[in-house]
């Protein structure tokens, strides 16, 4: 059964075409959204979200494009210096420290994802512990995981 609740922001395929387009320009972005039914105009509506066979088609379609396993861990990476983040980058950038940060991505992860929760705990001056819960029924694949990864890292 193909789950259809749109769970996924279109900022984070906005983040792979930011970074396609620094990274990769030879890459056609046009055929990659058409096969993952993704049309142009949804990446600049913030409020747009899609459902897990769209960004799969999207990852699918990228990886055979792209030879390069990590690919979804350097975009998430690359995603605070990405346009595509919008109001999420410029208010972590505000705060003066990573641990500060962090604990703010809790409230700001709905903005991206209805697949799971994120809870933040500090354990410390320098040290914050994250958790991930996917939301039931949902089943991610292991680049989303590490695209998540990879945002959490380049804060």
């Amino acid at each position: 059964m193909t789950d259809t609740t749109p769970r996924y922001n279109t900022r984070i395929i906005k983040n792979y075409v930011e970074y396609l387009n620094h990274f990769h320009p030879h890459v056609d972005i046009a055929s990659l959204l058409q096969y993952a039914n993704i049309e142009t105009y949804q990446l600049d509506d913030e409020g747009h979200w899609l459902v897990q066979e769209q960004v799969d088609r999207f990852h699918k379609i990228l990886s055979e494009k792209i030879d390069n396993p990590d690919i979804a861990r350097e975009v998430g990476r690359y995603s605070v210096n990405s346009r595509a983040s919008g109001a999420v980058r410029q208010y972590l950038l505000g705060f003066l420290s990573p641990t500060t940060a962090y604990s703010v991505i809790e409230k700001m992860h709905p903005n991206v994802t209805r697949a799971a929760v994120l809870k933040t705990k500090p354990l410390g001056n320098n040290k914050i512990e994250m958790k991930v819960s996917l939301l039931p029924g949902v089943i991610e694949k292991p680049y989303q995981c590490l695209n998540r990864i990879g945002m959490f890292e380049a804060v």
